[in-house]
């Protein structure tokens, strides 16, 4: 499977006004040639939260939703975006004691109107889910590695792909070959305390603003190109 050079963008950092301090989100974006499925394109994504001081059995959501770009023209299905928010949900449970057997799962959400976790957490009214799920959920590369597991200064990283075309044209947006478009996309993390389903005490939660990131593979020709650099990074991405 060909792939490409990862990409990097930062959803929450520490000028993020709606965020924990020392808390980050990051999103790395690639894309994957699957030469075993009549090479049919994927996005694939790890979405990794950075936190200090999280307390112990703690519940933790950390996802992110997207719209369009409102200046797209000449789209290969329709001139416009979809009307509302496409996005993915992970969520794992966390204790010190069990992260090297803690599992990551997603779901595929879809709003009409911009989720507001940040305010109203991650509820099934704040962020539907989409039946459909387009988004598949790699539990192998998901992790949760600590400095100091007692002190809970922990690195979540969630993997997912997903092909170019769901098959829930209505509420999943589609990615192109070769017509990279600009999405607006937002970033969230929240965390419940395990035991009592309660928001955590101290506001253990964040919520960036848009960052415009372009999906969709530049090219046919870019996975070529990208094929030897693919094993350097297979193994951690």
């Amino acid at each position: 499977m060909n792939k490409t050079t990862p990409v990097t963008s930062n959803l929450i950092t520490s000028t993020t006004v709606n965020n924990k301090a020392g808390y980050t989100l990051t999103l790395d974006t690639y894309y994957a040639d699957n030469e075993e499925k009549d090479h049919l394109r994927e996005l694939h994504l790890n979405l990794t939260l950075f936190t200090t001081d999280l307390p112990d059995t703690s519940d933790i959501h950390l996802g992110f939703f997207f719209k369009g770009d409102a200046a797209w023209e000449g789209s290969m299905t329709s001139d416009t975006p979809l009307e509302g928010y496409d996005g993915l949900d992970f969520k794992t449970n966390f204790t010190a004691a069990n992260i090297a057997t803690a599992t990551f799962t997603g779901n595929d959400i879809y709003k009409a109107t911009m989720p507001d976790v940040w305010t109203n957490g991650p509820t099934s009214s704040e962020l539907p889910v989409d039946l459909d799920n387009a988004w598949m959920v790699n539990a192998s590369k998901s992790t949760i590695t600590c400095t100091i597991a007692a002190t809970t200064d922990c690195t979540f990283k969630a993997h997912a792909m997903r092909t170019f075309k769901s098959n829930d044209e209505e509420h999943d947006y589609t990615f192109f070959d070769a017509e990279p478009r600009a999405f607006q996309v937002t970033g969230y993390y929240f965390a419940y305390d395990l035991n009592s389903s309660t928001p955590v005490t101290g506001d253990f939660k964040g919520q960036g603003t848009a960052v415009s990131i372009e999906l969709g593979a530049l090219s046919g020709l870019s996975f070529a190109a990208a094929a030897l650099a693919s094993t350097v990074f297979a193994l951690t991405f």
